[in-house]
């Protein structure tokens, strides 16, 4: 192919359709709020190319998302740091796909320090509606019960107080 080979104009034509995707005006994409889950049947029309996803993402939770394009078509999907997305967001790699797929499923825990807000961007290079089925779970952990404290520092001034005890009986018999 010359010059340039297959992967390197498939790597153009993939980061021209993303930006491009991301310079068309709001107005035409889809922009939805998910708080702990989101399920449900989209269609990217041909007139509304993309849908944007936003969610709260804390530390201690984790993200779970699948997708399934419908009628033999795929989907491209973008988890991407922060909310309204713009060319210099940046995304994940390792949960992301750059390449039309027909199913997708990832696990995302949020690193320390990154903040909580993030977004999943689904688009498709079809010319054509493609519909696709989508769930989002964001799985927070469940709060620990008070009582656990307590028992934790009881058993804890337990193995103390024996561990005290057996090193003064060793010093007693060694001396």
């Amino acid at each position: 192919m010359g010059f340039f080979g297959v992967r390197s104009v498939l790597f153009l034509g993939l980061a021209s359709l993303f930006v491009f995707t991301l310079l068309t005006p709001v107005t035409l994409g889809k922009l939805i709020t998910v708080g702990n889950r989101f399920e449900g049947t989209e269609a990217l029309l041909v007139t509304e190319p993309w849908h944007a996803y936003e969610m709260d993402v804390p530390e201690e939770a984790a993200l779970s998302y699948s997708i399934e394009a419908l009628n033999g078509s795929c989907v491209n999907v973008l988890l991407v740091r922060g909310h309204n997305v713009t060319p210099e967001s940046r995304y994940y790699v390792d949960y992301s796909t750059t390449r039309c797929a027909p199913y997708i499923f990832r696990v995302f825990q949020p690193r320390t320090l990154e903040g909580s807000d993030y977004t999943l961007f689904v688009t498709s290079n079809a010319t054509s509606t493609v519909s696709y089925s989508l769930l989002i779970e964001v799985n927070r952990p469940a709060p620990t019960p008070l009582w656990v404290y307590p028992v934790l520092g009881g058993i804890g001034g337990i193995v103390l107080v024996t561990a005290i005890l057996l090193h003064r009986r060793r010093k007693e018999r060694a001396g």
